[in-house]
């Protein structure tokens, strides 16, 4: 067996051992995934749908922020009793729909708004909730949120005036969105197991090139051979593609572009196009503080090469400086499509599916 083999197959066992490692482990959403990422993604679904929405622990006790939520919800959580009512409700839903294996959604055990419910799974362990919904499907009896506000301990000319405001949708239309849901809290899971993967792989190899640094001259070469192989797997990690959704790609790139790594995006986003069948393609370079000409033009080249195989490109997430760059270099981008934000390159890429989500 070559030397490159053996090298090949110690670090693949090295990977397959962290993962089971970790499988075993305990740990959060938020240890997966930062928050900061979780709200984006939250805030962007939320525009898509017009829904409300948050991310609990399997308690139904919120992780994130509340996006976009409802006037009326908003009012029971301000009561001891309604917050209780809301956790368990979420709580409920999210075992319901763990147990069923798909997303769920009926009304919620509080108010009597619809909710839907996607359980994040890692590893086959349930480690939180997506909870979406504060519609109405079927109107209410004013009755019954005047009850619900006696109940709770809430003004009930105040809940009943929030009532108007509660979004009316179709059975159709939350099964719609629903299913999206499920879909990004999937790939929210497999996204966060892979990062802490990764992250836990690039401090061992750490150790270990340190390890190896103060070996002896007569194991240079093999060192040398190590240190390739190592270098290799973190250009790898470098350049991830997430399928969102059916179709539809995100790249998010983080750190300096050089060249050779340009090359690496390039040659990792065509194969991520005829691997899902990509039609749109999300690159997201919020995390890129430097574009020089070379690496411009590699974009360029990258997004001339998608096009080739039939996806459409966006260039999101552009920072100041960057902009500041691709102006005073004189470089034409003017035949390229850019968003301000991930958020923003989201929701055009639904559309361009003819995704049509209203509020």
């Amino acid at each position: 067996m070559e030397r490159e083999d053996i090298v090949g197959i110690a670090e693949q066992t090295a990977y397959q051992e962290l993962e089971a490692e970790l499988s075993a482990a305990d740990y959060s959403l938020t240890d997966l995934v930062e928050p900061e990422v979780l709200e984006e993604i939250l805030d962007a679904f939320t525009a898509a749908t017009g829904f409300g929405s948050t991310i609990t622990e399997t308690d139904g006790t919120p992780i994130t922020h509340y996006s976009n939520f409802c006037p009326l919800c908003q009012l029971t959580r301000e009561t001891e009793l309604g917050a209780q009512k809301c956790y368990h409700s979420g709580s409920v839903l999210g075992r319901k729909s763990l147990e069923s294996g798909q997303v769920v959604f009926q009304r919620c055990l509080s108010a009597g708004l619809v909710d839907a419910a996607a359980p994040i799974v890692v590893q086959g362990r349930h480690i939180a909730n997506w909870i979406a919904g504060q519609v109405l499907v079927d109107d209410l009896e004013e009755d019954h949120f005047r009850q619900f506000a006696r109940d709770i301990g809430a003004d009930e000319e105040e809940f009943v005036a929030a009532m108007q405001h509660v979004t009316r949708t179709s059975a159709e239309q939350v099964q719609k969105s629903a299913e999206l849901l499920y879909v990004i809290a999937k790939h929210i899971s497999e996204m966060g197991f892979r990062r802490l993967v990764d992250i836990k792989l690039q401090e061992r190899l750490q150790v270990a090139l340190q390890r190896e640094q103060e070996a002896t001259a007569a194991h240079e070469k093999v060192q040398q051979e190590i240190i390739e192989a190592q270098r290799q797997a973190l250009q790898e990690l470098s350049t991830p593609i997430i399928p969102v959704v059916d179709r539809i790609l995100v790249m998010p790139l983080i750190g300096s572009i050089d060249t050779l790594r340009a090359r690496d995006i390039t040659r990792s986003l065509l194969a991520g196009i005829r691997e899902h069948r990509a039609r749109v393609v999300i690159l997201d370079i919020t995390g890129v503080p430097v574009v020089d000409s070379g690496v411009a033009d590699y974009l360029n080249k990258t997004i001339q090469a998608a096009r080739l195989k039939g996806a459409r490109t966006i260039v999101t997430g552009i920072s100041d400086a960057v902009a500041e760059t691709i102006v005073d270099l004189g470089i034409d981008w003017s035949g390229i499509e850019t968003l301000s934000d991930l958020q923003s390159g989201l929701i055009v890429a639904l559309g361009s599916l003819g995704i049509k989500l209203t509020r």
